[in-house]
């Protein structure tokens, strides 16, 4: 609490997480038990989109962290959610939440689409990369910025 900010990280893949270290995959790095080694992103992704924990809505596990750092913590202020690759699509999900979130930041989002910026009723940071679809230029950021906090949000392309 020294900075005056308490960061949260729940483990939305329960132990199973794909291992940082063989990212992009080779096949001779690491794998989750059970996986046959392989080389490239595309098997990677599949298995992140199979894997059963791999699920978008998570209003209920974020409401219970939030609820977890106002017990444990005192925390009774603003609170925002940052995501990385398919965890900016849950941050997009949970910023369409009333209350649930007061900011979220996307890095690398992926599987954002123009529905998901529609329901946004936050702020939004996006830290995208060259490798982004068009449409997050062309559809999600122009719907963003009608929004009424369309001057809180930030867009940074790298």
């Amino acid at each position: 609490f020294h900075t005056g900010y308490l960061v949260c990280i729940p483990d939305v893949m329960r132990g199973q997480a794909w291992p940082p270290d063989n990212m992009p995959p080779t096949k001779s790095g690491k794998f989750p038990k059970g996986i046959e080694p392989f080389d490239g992103m595309d098997e990677c992704v599949t298995w992140i989109m199979s894997h059963p924990t791999c699920k978008f809505d998570r209003s209920d596990e974020l409401k219970q962290v939030k609820d977890y750092l106002k017990e444990k913590h005192g925390i009774t202020g603003k609170v925002g959610a940052v995501g990385m690759c398919w965890g900016g699509k849950v941050c997009f999900l949970a910023a369409a939440e009333d209350g649930l979130v007061d900011a979220i930041a996307t890095c690398h989002g992926s599987l954002v689409d123009k529905t998901d910026a529609q329901k946004v009723k936050v702020p939004v940071c996006m830290l995208d990369s060259k490798e982004e679809p068009e449409s997050y230029k062309t559809e999600v950021r122009p719907v963003l910025m009608e929004k009424k906090f369309a001057s809180f949000n930030y867009f940074k392309d790298f």
